[in-house]
Order: structure tokens, then C-alpha cells, then sequence
């Protein structure tokens, strides 16, 4: 058993891991599945899918926190979130390495496991989470639904890049970067 007094503050962290391989896999070597753009339009999307769809559960749910301090304890976000990238990163490499596409996989279970031993989470909440993360993330794959979704004009060539942003204070956020020539 897990001794009570267990904190760290390493899931709010690893759980960007898996997207950031998604992102990184090509410049080390490992051939994607898809464009650069169309990763950044898959992951966009299932993040706000995933993000949307944690919000409405835990506002429905209210189930309490182990550790009593809210009731948003159902299902687990950052699990959902971090599986969310996993699946999307298994499904971008595992045709050209597949240990590299399963290697979100470790990020996202060390996350959902560092939840439960920070007494932020009951199991069956991470195992929502994994779920719904994994369905989201192969809905999107599957369905592809941005894939005609171009940011170039005749006249015109726009290209962008966004990534993770962590900062002090546990704040984060999105940095997208816009080049139009």
C-alpha cells in the first residue's frame, strides 16, 4: 500500500509527454502516418473532444475526491488527456516503430497511476478516463474530420505550429506560432 503522505506534482508534467512524441517522432527519425498539419488538426481536435466531453462528466458526476477536497473526482482528466496522445501517438508510428508508438503508453499509465497514489483519484476514474481518451483518440484518427481543412491561399502561404507551454505556478497553456508569406 501507497503511504498516505505520497505528493508530487510530476502528473501535471508527464501528461504532455505523449503529445510532445507525437510531434517528435519525425525529427528522430520515424516516419508518421500523417503530415505535420493534419497531427497538430488530429490532436487539436481530440483535445477539445476530450476536454469537452471530462467537462460535462464532471460537472454531471460530481463524484467526491478521495482526498475530499472537490467533487469533480469522475472521470479523471489529466488520465483522459494523456491517453488521448498516447492513442493518436501509437496510431502516427506504429507502422514505422513500434516501440516508439507505444511509448506514450508508459507517460500516460505513469500519469494515471501518480493520480491515484496522489490520492486525487479512485481507479475506477482513471480507468474512465483511459477509456474515454483512447475512444476519443480513435474516433478522430478514423474519422479524420479536419483533414480538408487547408491553411493555404493562392496568393499566399500560411504555415503554423503550436505546442505545450509549462510554466511556473502550475500554469500552462498552448503557444501557436503563425508564419504567412
Amino acid at each position: 500500500m501507497l503511504h498516505r503522505n505520497f505528493k508530487t506534482k510530476a502528473d501535471n508534467y508527464i501528461q504532455y509527454a505523449p503529445a510532445m512524441l507525437i510531434f517528435s517522432g519525425n525529427s528522430l527519425g520515424f516516419q508518421s502516418k500523417n503530415t505535420y498539419l493534419q497531427m497538430e488538426k488530429n490532436t487539436l481536435l481530440a483535445s477539445i473532444i476530450t476536454g469537452g466531453a471530462i467537462f460535462i462528466c464532471k460537472r454531471s458526476f460530481r463524484d467526491i475526491r478521495p482526498d475530499g477536497s472537490a467533487r469533480n473526482s469522475f472521470p479523471s482528466g489529466h488520465s483522459a488527456l494523456s491517453f488521448t496522445m498516447a492513442a493518436l501517438q501509437f496510431s502516427e508510428y506504429k507502422d514505422s516503430n513500434i516501440w516508439y508508438a507505444g511509448s506514450g503508453f508508459v507517460f500516460a499509465g505513469a500519469t494515471a497511476l501518480m493520480r491515484v497514489a496522489n490520492n486525487r483519484h479512485w481507479c475506477g476514474d482513471i480507468l474512465a478516463g483511459a477509456g474515454l481518451g483512447i475512444t476519443v483518440a480513435l474516433i478522430v484518427d478514423q474519422w479524420n474530420p479536419l483533414s480538408k481543412l487547408t491553411f493555404q491561399s493562392p496568393d499566399k502561404k500560411i504555415s503554423f505550429i503550436s505546442y505545450p507551454v509549462i510554466g511556473s505556478n502550475n500554469t500552462f497553456g498552448l503557444c501557436i506560432s503563425m508564419n504567412i508569406r
